[in-house]
């Protein structure tokens, strides 16, 4: 039986999904994307360099969090 959702609608559905909502700020929260089928395995394979998702949302992320994590940590 086919899927009615293939893993392929939920990744063009996270791309979709995030929305500028100020400068430097992305909002890619769609709720709908934690029901996606085999989900660590398709968040994987968004988070690869040179796919928009990563470049967008994850790298900045990092970047972010490594400028901050000493002043975290203490």
């Amino acid at each position: 039986m086919e899927t009615m959702y293939s893993l392929e609608w939920f990744q063009n559905r996270a791309l979709d999904s995030l929305k500028k909502t100020e400068d430097n700020t992305w909002d890619y929260s769609d709720s709908l994307l934690l029901y996606m089928p085999k989900g660590a395995v398709g968040y994987e394979s968004i988070q690869k360099e040179g796919v928009p998702y990563f470049d967008m949302v994850t790298k900045p992320e990092r970047a972010y969090l490594q400028s901050v994590a000493e002043q975290m940590a203490r």
